[in-house]
């Protein structure tokens, strides 16, 4: 695997590489539009190779990101830009990052703030869907790989990852199709590991927590290398057609099943749809109790905690 950094101490806290490092001299192994990738993310790279079983192409790290490493793959993604399949990208700490809507997600050391470049080339159905999914079956089983928490990380739908009341996680996901399939996808993951954000409380993010307060003999680097080998893992089940099953298992750990909720879509001071979550359809659309059409969208406010 190539590994690119501007800080070889930042990365050895997710890490350990003990390989020599050196400039990089790009043109030798990388496409045009890879060397523009890392010129963008790093203002002095160092580079290295290190034989692996993980699995990924590359791995981009820097120290403190000015900008949004996923913003960065996306524009990448919809120019069409020649990157190799499995690139990863992350990040110490940072400004500009974001969730859902633009929403700000702090960044702080001790976390983990990953974005993900893929090339799957596979037809195009339901692939938000299962990007999504995939996505937060890697990490709740990475968390499930600790002992005093197996079983207990949840999702709230759609896309954060919960322990009990308190949120320690978010995931974007975001898929580009041509003729029917999908040409690129890019996923993006902050992780809550030994630091708990300061967030202003509101009624669909009431807490913040992170897995060391669940958790205290937790360790970063252990967190990061379980949830990169978990989403490679689980890449290559969407990519041979074999992610079925997680469906169910995102249906079984969703923290709103049977819980009276709050759905919000155009003003978040009203809620538009009120009732009792009783499933998903095939697209993950919310099935409430007293309401036939399916919710697409929208964010959700637990009313029974």
């Amino acid at each position: 695997m190539y590994i690119f950094t501007d800080s070889p101490t930042s990365l050895n806290r997710l890490l350990s590489v003990n390989q020599q490092w050196k400039k990089p001299i790009t043109e030798n192994f990388c496409s045009p539009d890879y060397q523009k990738l890392v010129t963008q993310l790093l203002n002095t790279p160092l580079f290295t190779e290190i034989k692996t079983e993980i699995g990924w192409n590359s791995m981009i790290h820097i120290n403190h990101s000015p900008i949004s490493q996923y913003d960065i793959l996306t524009k990448f993604a919809k120019s069409e830009g020649e990157l190799p399949d499995g690139i990863l990208c992350s990040a110490e700490s940072g400004e500009n990052f974001h969730g859902q809507k633009n929403r700000k997600w702090e960044t702080l050391i001790g976390n983990i703030h990953i974005s993900i470049f893929l090339k799957p080339k596979i037809t195009n159905i339901r692939m938000n869907r299962r990007f999504l999914i995939s996505t937060v079956s890697a990490i709740l089983k990475t968390i499930d790989s600790l002992p005093d928490l197996n079983g207990k990380a949840m999702v709230k739908w759609p896309n954060d990852i919960y322990i009990e009341d308190s949120k320690i996680g978010g995931i974007l996901t975001r898929c580009y199709s041509q003729n029917n399939i999908v040409r690129a996808v890019v996923l993006g993951i902050g992780l809550n590991v030994e630091a708990t954000p300061k967030i202003r409380s509101d009624r669909f993010t009431k807490k913040t927590s992170c897995i060391r307060n669940f958790s205290p003999l937790v360790e970063l680097k252990t967190i990061f290398q379980k949830l990169i080998n978990s989403l490679h893992t689980h890449y290559q089940l969407i990519k041979s057609n074999k992610d079925k099953h997680l469906y169910n298992f995102y249906c079984n750990r969703s923290l709103i099943i049977g819980r009276q909720c709050a759905i919000y879509t155009e003003d978040e001071s009203k809620a538009e749809f009120v009732g009792k979550v009783f499933g998903f359809g095939n697209d993950l659309e919310l099935l409430l109790g007293n309401k036939s059409t399916p919710i697409n969208n929208g964010r959700l406010e637990i009313l029974d905690y």
